[in-house]
C-alpha cells in the first residue's frame, strides 16, 4: 500500500500513515478516562504521567478520583495508541496533534506533548452537531452600512 507525502515545517516531509498502521488511544486503557469525560459532559480531559487525570466541568478543573497515572504505563499506552510514524514524530518534536473518534457521537481533538520531561495529553471534546450563532449564545456582529465616500477614491 502506498503512502502519501505532505509538507511539514522547514521543508521537511513526512509520510502519512497507511491504513494498516493506524491505531487509536481509544484502544488502550486510557479509553476509560475519555469515557469518563463523556459521561460527566466535560469539555476537556487532561492527563500527565505521575499526576491524577483531570476534567474541565463548567469551566472548573476537577480531579478524576483515581490514583496518579504511572509514568511508564502512561508512556507505553501513548506509544501503543498511536502509529509508529506518529510515535517517531512525537519522539522527535515532543508534540503531536491528532483526533480520535470513540463512536459516531463522541470525538476528541488531542494534543500529546512533553512537559517537565513527562508525556501529557490535552483532549478537547468535539461535537458532531454544528450549532448556529444563537444556539452558541453568540450574537451576530452587525456592520453599520457605510456609504462609499468618493473623495477617498484615487483617480
Amino acid at each position: 500500500m502506498s503512502t502519501r507525502q505532505h509538507q511539514i515545517e522547514a521543508g521537511e516531509t513526512a509520510t502519512l500513515d497507511s491504513l494498516a498502521e493506524r491505531r487509536s488511544l481509544a484502544d488502550t486503557w486510557l479509553r476509560k478516562f475519555f469515557d469518563a469525560a463523556i459521561q460527566h459532559e466535560a469539555t476537556d480531559l487532561l492527563m500527565r504521567g505521575g499526576r491524577v487525570p483531570r476534567v474541565r466541568l463548567r469551566g472548573e478543573l476537577r480531579n478524576i478520583q483515581v490514583a496518579p497515572l504511572d509514568e511508564t504505563e502512561f508512556e507505553r499506552a501513548i506509544e501503543e495508541g498511536i502509529s509508529p510514524t506518529q510515535w517517531n514524530y512525537y519522539s522527535r518534536f515532543g508534540s503531536i496533534d491528532l483526533g480520535i473518534e470513540l463512536d459516531e457521537q463522541n470525538r476528541f481533538r488531542v494534543n500529546i506533548y512533553r512537559t517537565c520531561g513527562r508525556s501529557a495529553i490535552a483532549a478537547r471534546r468535539v461535537s458532531n452537531q454544528i450549532r448556529d450563532f444563537e444556539q452558541q449564545g453568540a450574537r451576530r456582529h452587525q456592520q453599520p452600512d457605510r456609504q462609499l465616500d468618493r473623495r477617498h477614491l484615487a483617480d
